[in-house]
């Protein structure tokens, strides 16, 4: 048996023994050369993609860490840029990993304040305002509310709107971002996270008092009366030219009375007539025997909005009070002209387990030159 080195075989080649190598030929070296070169290039492309997705990985979390500080900073258009880079990648092959804090929900809500300062700047201030309320409270805790609460300043400065006052949509966007503005003002100084976040706290949103009566004025015509109230009592407390704060005092004593019989006050019936001269102001003289604060609130031709000191050495009554005034509290007098009063007396302080004083009202018919006193104590069941 013969074995030749090539194929086909050779006629003429010398037969060889059994045991006897293969001698080299110009073929097998060539092979040879091939698979060293094919090894090589292998090598290389692990090489090539070993190192690049390392240092795409790198890059990325580079990125990441870079857009997150800019978040915490309060920077949204920084942090987007850097999320965006490391979306994109330094290799198609890249890690599409999320980064180990930050990622989508900063995002999220960078582009959603992106979207309320777009539509503020439309015009659609109402739709934006109400946007701001509900951030605040759905990110409660986020640096965030740092390009938030900045916003809400510039929007509360907005000359535009002022202009639009006291149109209901102009009035709901102010509403929104004062209380938008106070919400945040809160957070800021009771949140530990956000206390701990590297920015400054910025004033909070004021309006004068003259544009708060006015969007008062709207809301208590379109029924909403707690919003009025609460733009009265707020104009009220910027202490306002005379003729603003007749209006807010008004405004406050007419919303309070809707409200108390609304929540169904008790009945207050007019108060003891001591004496009289037939003619003058009358003088109502109220007397505090209970351990609460009292807000007293008379709605007519002279309103009275006013509080009366709680009494330190009072104390409440369990299920029956006592039978004539203990005449031990502090008290207020207050002249006002004749007339019919609609009149509401509130504890500002809350009962046992946080239960809210039943308040009460009543009409009151005052005599011209009499004098009326009554008191009033807490009673417990």
């Amino acid at each position: 048996m013969t074995t030749g080195t090539g194929y086909p075989p050779d006629p003429n080649a010398a037969p060889l023994a059994w045991g006897q190598p293969l001698p080299k030929t110009p073929g097998s070296k060539r092979r040879r050369r091939v698979w060293l070169l094919s090894l090589t290039v292998v090598a290389a492309l692990v090489a090539v993609f070993v190192g690049g997705w390392v240092y795409d990985y790198s890059a990325r979390t580079d990125a990441f860490e870079r857009a997150h500080a800019a978040f915490q900073r309060g920077d949204c258009p920084t942090a987007l840029a850097n999320y965006a880079q490391a979306d994109r990648g330094k290799v198609p092959w890249g890690s599409k990993a999320e980064p180990s804090v930050g990622g989508t929900p900063e995002i999220d809500q960078c582009h959603e304040l992106k979207r309320l300062a777009d539509a503020w700047d439309a015009g659609n201030y109402a739709v934006a305002a109400k946007g701001y309320s509900s951030f605040a409270k759905d990110y409660a805790d986020s640096a965030a509310l740092i390009p938030l609460w900045a916003l809400v300043q510039k929007s509360a400065g907005s000359k535009d709107l002022l202009s639009k006052v006291p149109s209901a949509t102009a009035c709901s966007a102010l509403e929104s971002v004062s209380s938008t503005s106070a919400t945040l003002a809160a957070a800021f100084t009771t949140s530990t996270e956000l206390k701990s976040l590297p920015t400054q706290r910025v004033a909070r949103a004021r309006y004068n008092p003259a544009t708060l009566v006015s969007c008062a004025a709207t809301f208590e015509k379109k029924g909403q009366t707690a919003k009025a109230a609460g733009f009265y009592s707020t104009a009220m407390t910027l202490k306002p030219a005379k003729a603003v704060l007749s209006k807010a005092i008004s405004g406050k004593a007419r919303t309070t009375v809707k409200l108390a019989k609304a929540a169904n006050a008790g009945s207050l019936p007019t108060p003891q007539r001591l004496s009289g001269t037939g003619s003058g102001p009358a003088v109502v003289v109220i007397r505090n025997d209970s351990p609460n604060e009292l807000a007293l609130t008379m709605s007519g031709a002279k309103p009275v909005v006013t509080t009366i000191k709680a009494c330190t050495s009072c104390h409440k009554y369990s299920n029956v009070g006592p039978l004539t005034c203990p005449d031990t509290g502090p008290q207020q007098s207050f002249r006002v002209p004749a007339g019919t009063y609609s009149v509401v007396v509130e504890s500002k302080s809350t009962g046992a387990g946080g239960r809210r004083v039943t308040p009460f009202a009543g009409s009151w018919d005052l005599s011209k030159g009499s004098r009326y006193e009554s008191c009033f104590f807490i009673v417990t069941q």
